[in-house]
């Protein structure tokens, strides 16, 4: 009898395992093949992002500030997928260029700097793209 209660506890684990594993996989197969989780974060960059790719020189760097302050985690992705989606154009981080991709909040301002920025277009959710006047 002792041995009865310990195998009953493991065939349970066991049963509640399997279970699990088949519900997983039927979960995954009822996914159509158009899923991609993977891509959700990409594919909302390149939608806040594609109005302003055609604006930018192919080729040239574009000066990037993202709402995250330098050297945070977010900032980082946010600065990789940014470069991904403008491509052929290169982002560059903390120089003085003559073009300034903003990715700040929406209700957020002009970005301070000591050159005259030139708003030359709001593409909406706090992406905007400036250009550099002065020194």
């Amino acid at each position: 009898m002792r041995r009865v209660r310990p195998t009953l506890g493991v065939l349970s684990l066991l049963t509640a395992a399997v279970l699990s594993s088949v519900v997983s996989v039927a979960q995954a197969l009822r996914l159509g093949p158009d899923y991609r989780h993977a891509d959700v974060i990409a594919e909302y960059e390149e939608r806040r992002l594609n109005e302003v790719r055609p604006l930018l020189e192919p080729y040239h760097s574009v000066e990037y500030r993202a709402k995250d302050p330098p050297g945070a985690a977010g900032a980082l992705q946010t600065g990789y997928l940014t470069q991904y989606v403008v491509v052929p154009a290169i982002v560059v981080e903390g120089t003085k260029r003559p073009w300034l991709l903003l990715d700040g909040r929406p209700e957020s301002g002009p970005p301070d700097d000591p050159r005259r920025l030139v708003l030359e277009h709001d593409a909406g959710n706090g992406v905007r793209l400036y250009r550099a006047e002065g020194p």
